[in-house]
C-alpha cells in the first residue's frame, strides 16, 4: 500500500502545474481502501509534495531535444534521500470541436492520415500553436490558454468544416499522461453559420465533413 501511495504521488506531482509564488495555492486529497490512510498533496512554487514523512522535490527542467512541435524534457526529482531522473515528452496543446447539428447529430470529419495511410473519422480540430516555441513563450508570459485555444477552435472550424462560429463553450481539457504532456481542449459549438464557400483546407489536407448520429 505504501509503495502504491508513493507511485500515486509521483504521478500526480508531475501532472500538477506550478501555480505561482503563493505559498499554498491548492490542496488535493487521494483516498485509499483504508479511510484513515490518505495522501495529502500540497503545491508550492517549488512544487514540494509530502507523502507522510517522504518529500518529493521537482527541480528545474532540462530540454534535451527540441523540434518544431515536440520537445523531450528531463527533470531531477528528489524522493526522500534518493534522486531520480524523470523524462517526458511535451508538445503544444490541441483542440477538438463538438458540433451538434439541428437534427440532433454531430458533425465529424473523415480525414486521410499519413500515419494510417488511410481514412480516419474524428472530431474536427487542430493545433493551438503551429510551433512549440510559440507555446513556450505563451507559458512564460502566463497567457490564458483557454482563450488562445478558443481562437484556434474558431479558425479550425472555418478551415476544416466551413463554419463561422458565433458562440462556443470550453467543455473539458484532456490530459495525455505523465510521460507525454499534451493537452486537448474540447469545445462545444453552440451557434454557427455555414459558409457558402465551404472549407479552407491547407495544402495537402484531404478532409470530408459528415453528419453522424
Amino acid at each position: 500500500m505504501r509503495e502504491r501511495g508513493r507511485a500515486v504521488v509521483a504521478r500526480e506531482a508531475h501532472n500538477l502545474e506550478v501555480a505561482g509564488s503563493n505559498p499554498v495555492p491548492a490542496t488535493k486529497h487521494f483516498r485509499h481502501k483504508n479511510p484513515s490512510n490518505y495522501i495529502k498533496t500540497t503545491i508550492r512554487f517549488e512544487l514540494l509534495v509530502w507523502y507522510n514523512t517522504i518529500m518529493i522535490e521537482k527541480a528545474a527542467e532540462t530540454v534535451v531535444y527540441q523540434g518544431k512541435i515536440l520537445e523531450v524534457v528531463q527533470q531531477q526529482v528528489k524522493v526522500g534521500e534518493k534522486e531520480i531522473t524523470f523524462e517526458f515528452a511535451r508538445r503544444a496543446p490541441g483542440i477538438r470541436l463538438i458540433i451538434p447539428t439541428p437534427n440532433g447529430n454531430l458533425l465529424m470529419t473523415k480525414e486521410f492520415r499519413r500515419e494510417l495511410n488511410g481514412w480516419d473519422y474524428r472530431l474536427p480540430g487542430g493545433k493551438v500553436f503551429d510551433r512549440l516555441t510559440d507555446y513556450n513563450l505563451a507559458l512564460t508570459a502566463n497567457e490564458d490558454m483557454v482563450a488562445l485555444a478558443e481562437t484556434a477552435a474558431k479558425k479550425e472550424a472555418l478551415e476544416e468544416v466551413g463554419l463561422d462560429v458565433e458562440d462556443l463553450t470550453h467543455f473539458a481539457t484532456s490530459k495525455c499522461g505523465a510521460t507525454v504532456e499534451w493537452d486537448l481542449l474540447y469545445f462545444v459549438v453552440n451557434r454557427y453559420q455555414e459558409r457558402s464557400s465551404g472549407q479552407e483546407l491547407e495544402h495537402g489536407e484531404e478532409i470530408k465533413v459528415e453528419d453522424f448520429l
